[in-house]
């Protein structure tokens, strides 16, 4: 499954939680709530901002891009920290790739 996860985020593609995750910032941290098992889970800042970056689709590189200017990181840090915690998140069933659902009629 890491390797494709890694696969998706090179292509760009986006990664998005899954309907059933329900998500709430308090203080620095964001709590997501797997409604379908009631287990909890807790992110911290940096999570945090993948976390509301997935809500909103954005594409993986856009990610890192803008945490790695956020956080004054290098790029390839954030990207491989970032991906972990991609892959954790899809190992939960809190995240899955993207379904497109936008069609040209």
């Amino acid at each position: 499954m890491r390797q494709d996860t890694a696969s998706t985020q090179q292509t760009n593609e986006c990664i998005e939680p899954v309907a059933y995750v329900v998500s709430v910032v308090q203080g620095d941290r964001t709590v997501l709530l797997n409604a379908q098992s009631g287990r909890y889970y807790s992110l911290n800042a940096v999570g945090g901002d993948i976390w509301s970056a997935l809500c909103a689709r954005t594409p993986w590189v856009s990610i890192v891009a803008s945490l790695a200017s956020k956080y004054d990181t290098p790029f390839d840090t954030i990207d491989r920290d970032g991906r972990i915690l991609i892959n954790r998140l899809q190992e939960a069933g809190l995240a899955q790739r993207a379904v497109d659902t936008d069609r040209s009629e």
